[in-house]
């Protein structure tokens, strides 16, 4: 059948998939319901989209713009080494607002330990949260990036 819905990875082998995001979408899946109803019936599992790869590229982007803006505050990131029992200021980096910030934020907002695993909304919530809090703090805020700065 040729439908004008996106099919995706199914949830397990051997079953169909499909990705629904317009109206006209929906009115075609109903017709596949139907189909599928008089042929044997149909079991349904919804499933919400998680983050998108804009998403995905935006939070790379802010996790960059974020580390910039907090070293040029002069708000080092702080990191104790056991060994030493020393302190050694470090500058922020991707990777370490990714990880140390983004990250725990992520995990206290929606109980999920990768960004793979966050719906759209999600990315939205934890953003939110965590621009809210450093900012309290460091008085810096990073707006989240737009389409156009990746």
């Amino acid at each position: 059948m040729n439908f004008d819905i996106t099919k995706v990875q199914p949830l397990q082998p051997e079953q169909d998939a499909y990705f629904i995001q317009t109206a006209s979408q929906i009115l075609t899946f109903v017709c596949i319901l139907v189909w599928c109803i008089r042929n044997g019936g149909i079991v349904v599992q919804l499933k919400k989209p998680t983050r998108t790869v804009q998403q995905n590229k935006a939070l790379h982007v802010y996790c960059k713009q974020l580390s910039s803006a907090l070293n040029d505050g002069g708000y080092d990131m702080v990191t104790y080494y056991h060994k030493t029992n020393g302190k050694l200021d470090l500058q922020w980096t991707p990777v370490s607002v990714k990880e140390r910030l983004w990250r725990p934020t992520m995990k206290a907002m929606t109980g999920k330990d990768s960004t793979t695993k966050l719906s759209t909304a999600e990315v939205s919530i934890v953003y939110q949260s965590l621009d809210l809090g450093v900012s309290q703090h460091t008085q810096v805020s990073v707006p989240f990036p737009k389409k156009e700065a990746f």
